[in-house]
């Protein structure tokens, strides 16, 4: 029993990996970088070194590409490659055309990924025995569990592109070192050689793999002069050159056989300084193409484009793409490694390609996708897996029990008490019940993203959805989504043609997909339709600019299909466009056409800082399927402040003014610019639904301006008050921030247009009627309303200490009047309708309060 758990546990898991890769293959469209892969190796394939063209140009070695195309050429060996388009001129024209050879996809999928999938099982297998002989069939199942579950390996492990294989041929030639070094045996050295070039042929990054041979030489050299005494001198140096001869050997298999795979060419590279012939010139010549294009790339960090590298690239990376159980393990694992790395031989070898990959990509700036750190991981499963099984066997290895299955060991000596009994299985018992939770959250954490692996992002960034205002990584948006996308439209839109951004060779049409292109819109608020865009152009990472589509990251999308496509149905137009004139406008008459089109039908100007204007009335005919009201409010970018919230990684803008904030608090911001460009910096606010004041809370008292308000006490209350006027008062609230206190008194266009000139007030006083305070105005000029329309108007009152220490005996009184043109009498304060001698109303300060002063 025992030895099947051991062959079959493995084997189980194998088979658990070939279904991941297999089945989520079918559920992942091709991805950006697979149908050049496939076009580049069947151009090698069926014309030899006359293809070499594209090695220049496409920045890989052909090993992968050939071995990608290889099925793909034998089912259609007749694709007329040099009468395409672009053959010979450019890589991307070409691949455009050969893509309506590889229809149908699917078929594609499955013949170009087929020998990845195949080499992502055969590493999982190297991973197994690899820990196997470290650490015994514990630690190869382990590491092999690591392996299988972890997103990154499946993601890549199913695509037709050079992650996966050049990951499983590093790996083999790390393992032939590591043998190597352990036996010094002439096959190794020959084996290292040859895998050596075989890894050297898949990716130009891998010469950080055969970067360990010289390592791993250099280590054995001191190891040989160190294990023999002074008197053995000429042995020890006997042992010296035995291994420089082994070194040697092996970089000459492998510089022979990358000279024999590009056809034995050789001649000047361009590139070096001297112009010296040398084997293969096309090889050294794209491997210094793709070393110098690092500096020229861009990635987006915390809603920012950046270009160039930054150190910090990859450590983020690794915080948040990868599960944090995998992190734990790792932390744990590296510990126990450097506890137990001094007594093992060889331990060293396995964080050496590591450490060393990892500081040349954060100095060197691979900073492309975190797919790029693909080779560490099977080291990392591997050095968990065995240091935590060794740590293991430290702690618990000398005691003996029957209760070994309990505790996870060879069991401890059943001496003593009770007590110490269930002490000691206890201390086998908590380790063992933590890391099984540890394997259930990785396993179903990794379940929960198949087979949408390309885009996982643990919990610390909110999963997928939310990861984008941290990170975003070419592979959020790589073209793997076509095939889940299809299902959508069928299910929820069947007769519907979205607008798709596009930017890979394998458009929406391969997959069945009706479409129209979208390259740009009205950038403020799009027009109706269905629009489906990924991370990548919504914040600028392809595309005609983050700027462009900055509507749609601030926007609620309809649907996320496949953790990549952001589905957006916009069912509105804007009505109304409200501008705060303080210090200017900040959108002109072209930024409003350019950002809105046609739209909005009106637009108005307000001093913000005083008043606020809520549109609602006398509203156009509305566009077909149109139902609700939607109104933006635009503001300068002198009233904001961007700053960064507690649970966002992306800087949004914050009024400055309390009282804006208060009437920005309900809207969703739609747009911003927080640097001058063409326009300065400013934010866009929409609001949906017409304009309303919220349910009064106040009960006001009609009564002369001269009333006094200790005599008002049993007078009847209203909730409103409609004026004589334009104007109906609504409510009157009041903010706390002594010595100031603001009030707002929220008015309702009855009458429009409005020609006069008029003003508002509040007053506060007294019990005895004495004036303590007072401000008016209205910030809203009479023709920019229209009947509907909701104003809230604002009053600043300076209380000091004489006012009442308190407050709680403080009245306010609020009535507006004429100022000229309206009537000939000039100042006249508005009436109080259906209230005989009423031209004010009353109520204490402390009702007015939004809490209790």
């Amino acid at each position: 029993m025992r030895m099947v758990v051991r062959r079959g546990l493995p084997l189980a898991l194998l088979l658990v990996l070939w279904s991941l890769l297999t089945l989520g293959s079918r559920g992942v469209s091709l991805t950006m970088d697979e149908p050049l892969h496939i076009a580049v190796g069947y151009a090698l394939l069926a014309r030899g070194l006359d293809a070499s063209w594209l090695l220049l140009v496409h920045g890989h070695p052909p090993l992968l590409n050939a071995l990608e195309a290889w099925l793909v050429y034998a089912q259609q060996p007749n694709i007329p490659v040099e009468r395409l388009i672009g053959w010979g001129e450019s890589v991307l024209t070409y691949v455009d055309g050969v893509m309506p050879y590889l229809l149908p996809l699917e078929r594609t999928e499955v013949l170009a990924r087929t020998p990845v999938m195949l080499l992502t099982v055969a590493l999982g297998s190297l991973v197994y025995r690899w820990g196997r002989r470290l650490q015994g069939v514990t630690a190869g199942v382990l590491a092999l569990l690591l392996f299988g579950f972890d997103p990154l390996v499946l993601a890549h492990g199913r695509l037709a592109t050079t992650d996966a294989g050049v990951t499983m041929f590093g790996t083999l030639f790390l393992y032939v070192c590591w043998r190597w070094y352990r036996t010094r045996r002439w096959r190794w050295s020959i084996a290292a050689g040859v895998t050596a070039g075989v890894v050297l042929l898949s990716k130009f990054s891998a010469a950080l793999y055969v970067a360990a041979w010289p390592m791993v030489a250099l280590v054995a050299i001191v190891g040989s002069v160190r294990a023999y005494p002074p008197t053995a001198r000429g042995e020890a140096w006997r042992q010296v050159v035995v291994t420089l001869v082994h070194s040697l050997v092996t970089g000459l298999i492998a510089l022979v056989l990358i000279w024999a795979v590009y056809g034995f060419t050789s001649g000047p590279v361009r590139g070096l300084p001297v112009a010296l012939p040398l084997p293969a010139p096309v090889y050294w010549e794209a491997s210094i193409t793709q070393a110098m294009s690092a500096s020229d790339r861009l990635f987006v960090a915390f809603g920012e484009q950046r270009f160039g590298t930054r150190w910090w690239y990859y450590p983020l990376n690794v915080l948040i793409k990868n599960p944090v159980p995998l992190l734990l393990v790792a932390f744990v694992g590296a510990y126990s490694y450097l506890l137990l790395s001094r007594r093992s031989r060889g331990w060293w070898l396995l964080l050496a390609f590591p450490v060393v990959y990892a500081a040349v990509a954060i100095c060197a700036g691979m900073n492309v996708s975190y797919r790029h750190m693909l080779p560490v991981h099977p080291i990392m499963h591997v050095v968990a897996a065995s240091a935590l099984v060794a740590w293991r066997r430290r702690l618990y290895g000398s005691r003996r029990t029957k209760l070994h299955l309990l505790t996870g060991s060879r069991g401890f000596a059943a001496t003593g008490g009770d007590q110490q009994k269930l002490g000691l299985v206890l201390r086998g018992a908590l380790p063992l019940a933590g890391a099984a939770g540890l394997v259930f959250w990785y396993v179903l954490g990794t379940l929960g993203t198949f087979p949408n692996e390309l885009t996982y992002f643990n919990e610390l960034v909110g999963g997928a959805a939310g990861a984008p205002e941290t990170l975003v990584d070419y592979t959020q948006d790589w073209g793997q989504g076509y095939k889940a996308l299809r299902a959508y439209l069928a299910s929820e839109w069947p007769s519907s043609e979205p607008r798709i951004f596009v930017f890979t060779p394998a458009r929406p049409d391969h997959y069945g997909i009706a479409y129209r292109s979208l390259q740009q819109t009205t950038r403020f608020h799009p027009q109706m339709g269905l629009y489906v865009l990924g991370p990548a152009p919504m914040y600028g990472l392809n595309g005609p600019g983050r700027e462009h589509f900055a509507w749609f990251r601030h926007a609620d999308a309809t649907a996320f299909i496949a953790q990549s496509l952001f589905v957006h149905h916009v069912d509105t137009v804007v009505d109304w466009l409200a501008q705060c004139s303080i210090p200017v406008v900040p959108l002109d008459e072209a930024a409003v056409a350019e950002g809105y089109g046609l739209r909005p039908a009106r637009r108005v100007s307000f001093d913000c800082t005083v008043s606020w204007l809520y549109p609602g009335g006398n509203r156009q005919e509305a566009p077909v399927g149109h139902d609700e009201m939607v109104g933006a409010y635009a503001l300068h970018g002198h009233l904001l402040r961007w700053e960064r919230g507690m649970l966002s990684a992306i800087d949004k803008p914050v009024a400055s003014d309390p009282f804006v904030a208060r009437h920005l608090g309900a809207l969703r911001l739609a747009y911003d610019q927080p640097t001058p460009a063409e326009l300065p910096a400013f934010a866009i606010f929409e609001r949906t639904g017409a304009a309303a004041a919220p349910p009064p809370r106040t009960e006001l008292v009609a009564a002369s301006i001269n009333s006094v308000p200790r005599e008002l006490m049993a007078r009847e209350r209203v909730s409103f008050a409609a004026f004589d006027g334009p104007l109906t008062l609504l409510d009157v609230m009041a903010y706390d921030g002594r010595p100031d206190v603001d009030v707002e008194t929220w008015w309702c266009v009855t009458q429009a247009p409005i020609d006069g000139l008029f003003s508002v007030f509040v007053h506060a006083i007294d019990a005895s009627g004495a004036p303590v305070a007072g401000a008016d105005g209205f910030g809203v000029a009479g023709p920019e309303l229209r009947v509907g329309d909701v104003v809230v108007q604002r009053h600043r009152l300076v209380l000091n200490e004489a006012s009442g220490a308190e407050g709680e005996d403080l009245w306010l009184r609020v009535g507006a009047y004429w100022i000229d043109g309206a009537v000939p009498e000039g100042l006249v304060r508005w009436a109080v309708s259906e209230v005989p001698d009423a031209d004010a109303v009353f109520l204490t300060l402390a009702e007015s309060f939004e809490r209790p002063w």
